[in-house]
């Protein structure tokens, strides 16, 4: 639960690009999803799993949208990470 809980709270994504999408990582909760919930207050309810968002439809709108956004910036910064590792 702790682990859990540091993940949804620590204002980055940890899960790849796409598994918002992917058929079995789109029902963990990520922190993207964690903290849209709490920047809007209404909807992203699930703790660890979404599937009651999906199935209730309480996944706020924009969140597919914020997630491809967030992986992508931190696809960039890890690149460019690596590139200035000797």
């Amino acid at each position: 639960m702790t682990l859990y809980n540091v993940y949804g709270h620590l204002g980055f994504e940890l899960f790849p690009k796409g598994a918002n999408r992917h058929w079995l990582l789109k029902w963990f909760n990520t922190s993207i999803n964690h903290n849209m919930h709490h920047q809007y207050f209404k909807g992203n309810y699930g703790l660890y799993f979404t599937w009651w968002d999906r199935i209730m439809h309480t996944t706020h709108k924009d969140y597919d949208m914020r997630f491809k956004q967030v992986s992508e910036e931190t696809m960039q910064l890890r690149n460019e990470r690596k590139s200035h590792v000797v």
